[in-house]
């Protein structure tokens, strides 16, 4: 007996002295959040479905079924029940253009239909409202309504006496008034930036006559309203990136702030410190043609050096090689509708040294091409960059890529270029109809399809504000459209050539996570639930895999989750601001 008590006490003993052992190693294991009891989409090849996942630290440390979970649960942990809802990683917007938004959300606004008389009754009653402002300026007008280019005078017949400056609903057209001009300081003196390219509209005495095309002609403009950028953006991002998050995008690729790049960054940065950034930024330094590749490659260095986190980081530089199809901008291989095949901005001579350069310091290059002359003359820059340095592993993208000559598809692949597109355009969209250009250009629209399929990385994003409307902000218009080629409500209507084109909706997941996060370069970190990555998380109110085609805008995000905090739960009275907003 008094053997059995001894063997008991010492067997009591080890028991006690384990339990703190075992305690602490089961405490490692429990969840700080779980979600069960839904469909989770991983994005992940290897596990594409799965039940559950839980949470650690802003970490994933489990994707499987109801089973397995259970021992990551502890009194503590948050229960997300999804209740047969799906559950995706975050999207990824790779061309957007937020900072310049938030800057402008107090500006004189037009819509893509609006003709003279709107434009002109909409500038007389913003003018009336703010006449503290050094600047009047105004976006989003549809260059498509002026039979030739307006002129300053029709400006001036309206405001006369205070400077106006208007941006078109793409973003490369310019309308100023006299006044402005004066204030500016352009005048029949003024070199046109890049000639051919980024110019003034003058008159045979080199007077310009109120019109102008692409960016680099917008700066003296834009820099007489500056001074409240900073202001502007910081009081503006917070509600434009709690609308970001609620349609379930958490990390975007700020795709040019232009002017505003010092101002803007310093209010990611400062929103950052404070935790009170709820998206990943990756953004990009503008180069223009007359800048030189020193002077570029050492601004770019030391701003990345400044700013250079996993939540705030400038990763890339950022050219435009041609201009819009609706401006007649876009550099084509044949002729538009009206003549012309549009211009270049940039020589082989001018991309070669800049090119090198950035790509031999390991700096990944964001070229805007639209006509399928500028994609392929970026595809030709980038085959230069390849045979100058060999494959360093730097990730170029040519973004927007609307027109594509079949022979050049191939060569996104074979380069190891990312081909960037903003879904949505692939639709006769209200106040984006690609007419421009004749029916057989028209079979080289978007073949995002065929770029996929050769297994290049395909990229989606909304180029917001440029994009067009709200709309193309929104993953779920993007993904309907790019799923089906026709504008959401036009039931019945003809896809946008080439219907073969249509994309999966797998492949438009795909593009907004895990081929996103690729030219983010996170994909070791996001973009996919796996264990291991960040915790950015969206819960969808239904699974899109299993609704009609001409449905799939109309999902919504209930939850978005970033770094495994909860930044936006869906209100019950989100219904009204997206109805407010046209959605």
């Amino acid at each position: 007996m008094n053997k059995f008590i001894t063997n008991f006490f010492l067997a009591f003993s080890c028991w006690v002295l384990l339990i703190p052992v075992v305690r602490a190693d089961t405490g490692a294991e429990i969840a700080d959040s779980v979600f069960q009891n839904g469909r989770v989409y991983s994005v992940n090849s290897n596990n594409p479905w799965a039940k559950t996942v839980a949470i650690k630290d802003g970490q994933i440390i489990y994707v499987g079924d109801e089973s397995g979970i259970k021992r990551f649960i502890g009194s503590d942990t948050v229960r997300h029940n999804l209740d047969g809802k799906l559950l995706l990683p975050g999207f990824i917007d790779t061309h957007a253009h937020p900072i310049l938004a938030a800057a402008s959300m107090n500006l004189l606004t037009f819509e893509a239909g609006d003709g003279l008389d709107q434009i002109f009754k909409k500038l007389k009653k913003y003018a009336k409202a703010n006449k503290e402002l050094p600047l009047i300026m105004g976006f989003g007008f549809s260059h498509g309504i002026f039979d030739g280019n307006p002129t300053r005078e029709m400006l001036d017949a309206i405001i006369p006496d205070r400077p106006v400056f208007l941006v078109d609903n793409g973003g490369h057209m310019g309308w100023a008034n006299s006044r402005a001009f004066e204030v500016a300081g352009v005048d029949e003196q003024t070199p046109d930036p890049v000639p051919g390219s980024h110019y003034y509209v003058r008159d045979e005495s080199g007077r310009p006559l109120g019109y102008m095309f692409e960016e680099g002609t917008f700066t003296p403009f834009a820099q007489l309203g500056a001074a409240n950028a900073k202001a502007e953006i910081r009081d503006n991002s917070e509600e434009l990136f709690l609308l970001m998050s609620s349609f379930g995008i958490t990390s975007v690729f700020d795709a040019s702030m232009e002017w505003f790049l010092s101002e803007g960054m310093t209010v990611l940065s400062d929103l950052e410190n404070k935790a009170a950034l709820p998206l990943r930024f990756v953004t990009s330094m503008t180069v223009e043609r007359s800048d030189s590749p020193e002077h570029s490659l050492d601004k770019f260095k030391a701003m990345q050096a400044e700013f250079s986190s996993d939540q705030l980081r400038l990763g890339a530089v950022k050219v435009s090689f041609d201009g819009t199809l609706e401006g007649g901008s876009a550099a084509l291989l044949n002729n538009y509708l009206h003549g012309g095949r549009g211009a270049l901005n940039w020589t082989p001579e001018a991309y070669r040294p800049l090119f090198v350069g950035l790509d031999k310091a390991g700096i990944d290059i964001h070229i805007h091409a639209i006509g399928d002359r500028a994609v392929n003359s970026a595809l030709n820059a980038i085959e230069f960059v390849r045979q100058a340095n060999g494959f360093t592993g730097t990730r170029h993208t040519i973004c927007h890529t609307q027109l594509i000559q079949d022979s050049d598809i191939p060569r996104f692949k074979a380069l190891e270029v990312i081909a960037q597109t903003t879904p949505i355009w692939h639709a006769e969209a209200p106040g984006l109809r690609w007419n421009e250009i004749a029916e057989a250009e028209r079979q080289k629209l978007f073949p995002f399809k065929s770029l996929a399929q050769t297994g290049a990385h395909v990229t989606f994003g909304s180029d917001f504000p440029y994009g067009g409307g709200i709309e193309a902000l929104v993953p779920a218009y993007n993904i309907e459209v790019g799923h089906t080629r026709v504008w959401p409500g036009n039931t019945g209507a003809e896809p946008l050539p080439r219907a073969d084109e249509k994309l999966s909706v797998e492949t438009l997941i795909h593009g907004y996570t895990l081929d996103a996060a690729y030219q983010l370069r996170m994909e070791d970190k996001i973009g996919s639930i796996e264990v291991g990555k960040r915790a950015d998380l969206i819960v969808l109110d239904r699974n899109i895999f299993d609704i009609p085609s001409d449905q799939l805008h109309r999902f919504k995000v209930e939850l978005t989750m970033v770094d495994g905090k909860v930044v936006y739960t869906r209100p019950f009275y989100q219904w009204a601001i997206e109805w407010w907003l046209g959605l």
